[in-house]
């Protein structure tokens, strides 16, 4: 019999043993979670160049080869303790904690990440199983490996040790997350004779949920403090619901009829001479930036324009940075996670390029912003909540929001509660922050340059927002107050006295304004409706007259709901619309005839139809808009050639307009 000391003798692993077994297995594991992990995040979030990728592959080393060390080495201790108990459990242990441990860190991604959209659900169960399977086998390699060793530590160990020192010190160099710079910090002042332009739009946002309209959130305190000497109109007419029209008719001065821009024909033609082409022959330059992806080169809103972007239309390389289990981890440690670029952030990065590179002080400029973030699906970013909870954010990211509005309006069913609608408010409020924010950014580059004092400053909006309100949601089939009533905020030198202004206005009406404070002399078209802010109104026109429509009814929702809900009758969400306003008295007539008229002064939320009460006024303003039909003549746009209807538009804009709801 050999004696338990005898060198024939198979030695029992040592703690030590065991515990060096385990930090080389966590490591190894470590070193194929972290590239893997970065893999599959540069693969679905976007194609960065290569020192990101690895400046990405160095930083999540540098974080997941000791956080899966230190697993290791307790897996090991652990099991160590319990092998002795039960040799039965110690097997199962070694297969299921890997195992389970890869599962629970796959699955945590797409719980918290799921808008970003990096991993495919295909993924999780093949690459959680592979990995613990692969763990299972190092494992019990090593652990074996180690019984057998008579050194504390191998060549091999060492290696790995050095490996994973290395890539610390290389992450701290490479790895480390730069600043990015938006907008520079100095350029030349403007020396040209005319006023420099700059017309932003707030994508989605509700006047009255601003708070330099009285909203009782603090939503706008960058826009609230240039108010206090800018001109604010109270009474603002959007001439469209949504945004294609109503930006058609920022650009022309026409309302919807008239350059025919709708859901049949999304593009403004060329035959349109619009603000930016005219400013453009005057001697501007002109850039134009749109965060939202619809209103693109690829709808023809380019005309004009020197340097035209639009955000996800573009080049692979403004994908944002992936968002890596590093991240994630060093967030836990209470270092703050890179949050994922926004389109605000890429739209001023691109402005502040194109001042460093072709801004030209001696010449006057026209620049368009269109600012996306409030429109839906609302989700804000995490790091900047001030309303809502993480938990109600997390909530709402994680459902189809979309489907989930669609679904309350278009059935008529309380499918959505009023906590629910609450939280998607403030959501939504939570967005209007973080783009007051942004604009606070460009409104302070301006004044810090000495660009603010001869720069015409407009802020607008392209159309609102339901929340519940005559139970609908989103922007379409509408013409009530929450989506055409829309802020119009208006600085320039002294030329507007600072204060509310209560007189009717509508958006488009910058569009002569911009124009004639520039000195261009335009030639007015016969269907444009617009007037000069600076005029207070046309002579034989008092009160102003109004206009608002839906031209053509939005349908690629409806072959998805039809078959789901087969008894719901669909046919009144098909009809067109169109508003008048003449004073505080404002009529909505359907296509079948059916109209309703409100009192916008005494009921702004339009919950008192006064048809019946006042048939006299109905008829005075039919008359009023039958008038206006008549005058105005109805642009038929010319059918699309089905073989470019699609040329100029990517995959990836398909996509950002599907994630918008304007595309299935």
């Amino acid at each position: 019999m050999t004696s338990a000391g005898s060198p024939d003798q198979p030695r029992k692993p040592g703690v030590l043993s065991v515990a060096t077994a385990g930090l080389l297995l966590g490591s190894l594991v470590g070193v194929v979670f972290g590239v893997v992990d970065c893999l599959l995040a540069v693969r679905a979030g976007g194609q960065p160049d290569g020192a990101v990728i690895i400046g990405l592959i160095t930083k999540s080393l540098a974080v997941s080869v000791p956080v899966f060390g230190v697993f290791g080495v307790a897996c090991a201790v652990g099991l160590l303790v319990v092998r002795s108990v039960w040799h039965r459990a110690y097997k199962w242990l070694l297969v299921l904690l890997p195992l389970l441990w890869t599962i629970a860190v796959f699955a945590y991604r797409p719980a918290q990440q799921r808008r970003l959209g990096y991993l495919e659900t295909a993924w999780w169960g093949p690459t959680a199983l592979v990995l613990g399977l692969v763990s299972y086998a190092a494992l019990k390699a090593l652990a074996a490996r180690a019984a057998r060793s008579r050194r504390p530590l191998s060549l091999l160990e060492i290696v790995v040790g050095l490996v994973w020192l290395a890539s610390v010190g290389v992450a701290l160099v490479v790895g480390r997350p730069t600043p990015v710079v938006e907008l520079p910090e100095s350029v030349p002042a403007s020396t040209a004779d005319q006023p420099n332009v700059i017309l932003i739009v707030l994508d989605t946002v509700r006047m009255d949920h601003m708070s330099c309209y009285g909203y009782s959130r603090n939503t706008t305190p960058k826009i609230d403090a240039f108010a206090q000497d800018a001109r604010v109109y109270t009474n603002c007419l959007s001439p469209g619901c949504w945004t294609l029209p109503s930006h058609a008719s920022l650009f022309t001065g026409l309302p919807g009829r008239a350059h025919g821009v709708s859901w049949v024909h999304q593009s403004l033609d060329e035959e349109f001479e619009t603000l930016a082409e005219q400013l453009l022959a005057a001697g501007y330059q002109t850039a134009g930036l749109s965060s939202n992806a619809i209103v693109s080169a690829s709808r023809s809103f380019d005309q004009g324009f020197d340097m035209f972007w639009a955000a996800l239309s573009w080049d692979e390389e403004e994908a944002p940075t992936p968002v890596v289990f590093a991240d994630r981890v060093l967030s836990r440690l209470g270092r703050k996670a890179p949050q994922p670029r926004s389109n605000a952030s890429l739209m001023h990065e691109e402005l502040g390029r194109w001042f460093a590179e072709q801004y030209r002080p001696e010449k006057p400029f026209f620049i368009f912003l269109n600012y996306i973030e409030p429109h839906g699906p609302y989700v804000p970013p995490s790091h900047l909540l001030e309303w809502a909870t993480e938990q109600v954010r997390q909530k709402w990211t994680n459902r189809d929001q979309r489907d989930e509005l669609l679904t309350y309006m278009l059935t008529g069913l309380d499918t959505l509660n009023s906590m629910e609608i609450s939280e998607l408010e403030t959501l939504y409020d939570e967005e209007i922050r973080y783009v007051d924010g942004k604009v606070g950014e460009l409104l302070e580059f301006l004044d810090s340059n000495g660009l603010m004092d001869n720069t015409l400053v407009v802020i607008t909006s392209d159309h609102g927002e339901h929340f519940g309100e005559h139970h609908m949601m989103l922007h379409r089939f509408s013409l009530y107050e929450p989506l055409v009533r829309v802020p119009l905020i208006v600085r320039y030198r002294d030329r507007f006295a600072p204060g509310m202004q209560d007189g009717l206005v509508q958006t488009h009406d910058v569009y002569p304004t911009i124009l004639e404070l520039a000195g261009v002399d335009w030639p007015r078209l016969p269907d444009q409706n617009c007037l000069n802010l600076l005029d207070g109104g046309a002579p034989g026109e008092v009160p102003r007259r109004g206009i608002a429509e839906y031209n053509a009814p939005t349908i690629h929702d409806f072959p998805r709901f039809i078959p789901r809900m087969p008894r719901f009758d669909f046919s009144r969400w098909l009809l067109r619309m169109k508003a008048v306003r003449l004073g505080d008295s404002k009529l909505i007539r359907w296509s079948d005839g059916h109209t309703e008229l409100y009192d916008v002064a005494r009921d702004p939320m339009e919950l008192r139809d006064l048809t019946e009460d006042q048939p006299d006024v109905v008829g005075r303003l039919a008359e009023e808009l039958d008038g206006w039909v008549e005058s105005v003549a109805e642009y038929v746009a010319k059918p699309p050639d089905p073989d470019t209807a699609l040329e100029k538009v990517s995959e990836k804009e398909i996509e950002a307009l599907r994630g918008l709801g304007y595309a299935r």
